[in-house]
């Protein structure tokens, strides 16, 4: 008879102790949850970084592109000896016709001295000069 008393009591302390242990697991893992959201959220977290890099890459891509197309023009200006007005003219009409600037505003400005080209696109702006 002794042992079922024992073993009723042992059972009832088992109940508390996984009560515990549940309310213990239950506080650890908010924790983490509030630590995960700080790190994905906040001014320096993982979302922002990788935003902000994304638009890195994209200002990176533009401006490889504008010195792509400016470099396959310069042999033809060197050969047909394009004053830079006219290589400027053919530059801007290279980036209108590419279709990564479909919708950029090019501009093209013959009255400064060098002749540049301004390149709108998606909140960046690019002056490219001969």
């Amino acid at each position: 008879m002794k042992n079922i008393t024992n073993a009723r009591k042992n059972e009832k302390q088992n109940k508390g102790i996984t009560l515990i242990a549940l309310v213990i697991t239950i506080v650890v893992l908010l924790i983490l949850a509030g630590i995960s959201i700080a790190t994905l959220t906040g001014n320096n977290g993982i979302l922002s970084k990788a935003s902000t890099a994304e638009e890195e890459t994209k200002k990176k891509e533009y401006e490889e592109i504008l010195k792509i197309i400016g470099n396959g023009l310069k042999p033809d200006k060197i050969i047909n000896y394009e004053s830079s007005e006219e290589y400027m003219t053919k530059y801007t009409q290279k980036i209108n016709e590419d279709k990564n600037f479909e919708n950029a505003k090019v501009t093209l400005n013959k009255k400064k001295n060098p002749i540049t080209i301004v390149v709108e696109t998606r909140r960046r702006i690019y002056l490219l000069d001969n």
